[in-house]
């Protein structure tokens, strides 16, 4: 039996996580929800996910500082997280990813991409 992939995704914008869940189906992945970047650390320590899908704007702590507490956190430090966003901005990008981020998505999301994306992180 394959083994099964914990993804928590922040779905402070409902779309995001079933975007996510249609793009990871048939594949073998659990997607749990966040609504926002306190649930995020909150989940984070109960489920102890493969990856994070965490949004750049969002209520409650934003993706940044939620980045940054999960990588000052012994037990969330090493999961991979993935950033997802409207901002394209080079700057934007280059704070996510100096922050901590594996991986800086712009929506719209390519379901492939995110796909393969995911596949490589767990891969690793």
């Amino acid at each position: 039996m394959p083994q099964k992939y914990t993804i928590l995704v922040t779905d402070s914008e409902p779309l995001l996580g079933l975007a996510i869940e249609q793009a990871l189906v048939g594949a073998p992945y659990e997607v749990v929800r966040a609504g926002n970047g306190a649930e995020v650390l909150l989940r984070a320590h109960t489920c102890q996910p493969d990856l994070i899908v965490l949004r750049l704007e969002m209520p409650v702590l934003d993706g940044i500082k939620t980045l940054g507490l999960l990588r000052e956190d012994p037990v969330t430090r090493e999961i991979p997280v993935v950033m997802v966003d409207d901002a394209v901005e080079d700057s934007t990008v280059a704070r996510a990813l100096g922050a901590g981020a594996a991986f800086y998505l712009t929506k719209p999301l390519e379901l492939e991409e995110v796909r393969a994306i995911i596949g490589r992180l767990l891969s690793i």
